[in-house]
């Protein structure tokens, strides 16, 4: 990407990377004894799993003479041995061996990004300042229960915008209408609570524009800070849909989208003949803003009449995740 291109994205979303917990790998894709180069929060990192079965992840360059740690580096027990000197390193970024010496130095570090990995993801937590985790991701809804099976639909995208501009879309309530086609939300409930936006409304999809006709639809939502969100969204069938929005940059923004649904509901017979296509159906919707999120402009002021959504309650909330 030329400086200028990079000049402009800038320009259009000049906000930073937000503070949080992000997924930075789905577990089925990361092996014991695995390392992974990684380009998120505008670093380049290491992800891997050590022997303990237990993931980590680091900046990709040693602190002994900068080697990257990526290229050659391996799974020695639970750290990760550098390819140029065999120095250990352990997933919080300490050094915890170097084979031709017994005196460590205490101050070689190498900047980690604590860990958690639940509900089939590996979850990382991104601090500008190096701060500690300030809460915590609860597993995706209905993950594993009786009758709900995971990953009805499942596709990753790249793309040039910032994770704010995705969350702020639910706030958006004329979009819904005019990009979706969806009946005007009614019954919203939103609710600002430290690290979380939960919300829940009633819409329909706009029968001229659904060839299986009206499906009238209850959603229950929660964000959790910029880099997730969980949409428990009963209709004609019941699914819930997660998304998970990792920075690369402050301008593009990796997302991983799963619908997970009940093969209960209505009746087994119905949810088995149409889970495939209602599920593809929430990324067919989710997508078509994109157009828009990779052309736009992020407005500190925007004008506002008084029948557009809550954007501005939004944005103050949001705002706790900058440093």
């Amino acid at each position: 990407m030329s400086q200028a291109v990079k000049d402009k994205q800038v320009a259009r979303y000049p906000l930073g990377i937000p503070n949080g917990w992000y997924v930075v790998e789905r577990s089925r894709n990361l092996a014991p004894g695995e390392v992974k180069i990684l380009n998120y929060f505008d670093e380049e990192l290491v992800l891997f799993r050590g022997e303990d079965g237990v993931a980590g992840l680091l900046d990709a360059y040693c602190d002994h003479l900068g080697a990257h740690l990526g290229h050659g580096g391996k799974v020695v027990g639970g750290s990760l041995q550098c390819p140029f000197h065999n120095w250990q390193w352990n997933g919080a970024g300490k050094c915890v061996k170097i084979p031709y010496t017994t005196t460590l130095p205490p101050a070689a570090r190498i900047r980690h990004y604590p860990v958690a990995e639940h509900s089939g993801m590996v979850w990382a937590w991104y601090h500008k300042d190096g701060m500690a985790p300030a809460y915590e991701v609860p597993p995706i809804p209905k993950f594993g229960a009786p009758g709900w099976e995971a990953e009805q639909y499942s596709i990753d995208w790249v793309l040039n915008t910032h994770t704010q501009e995705i969350y702020e879309n639910g706030a958006d309530f004329q979009h819904f209408v005019i990009v979706h086609k969806f009946e005007m939300p009614s019954g919203v409930v939103t609710r600002y609570e430290g690290h979380e936006t939960i919300y829940g409304f009633d819409t329909a999809q706009d029968p001229d524009n659904t060839a299986g006709g009206r499906d009238d639809m209850r959603h229950e939502g929660r964000i959790i800070g910029l880099g997730v969100s969980f949409i428990h969204i009963k209709g004609e069938l019941e699914v819930v849909v997660f998304n998970a929005t990792t920075p690369i940059s402050s301008e593009q923004t990796h997302i991983r989208f799963d619908v997970s649904g009940n093969m209960h509901y209505p009746d087994a017979a119905t949810a088995a003949a149409k889970m495939p296509a209602y599920a593809k159906s929430m990324a067919t919707v989710f997508a078509e803003d994109f157009e828009i999120w990779e052309h736009k402009k992020y407005r500190t002021q925007p004008k506002l009449c008084n029948k557009d959504g809550p954007i501005m309650k939004f944005r103050e909330w949001a705002a706790q995740f900058y440093s």
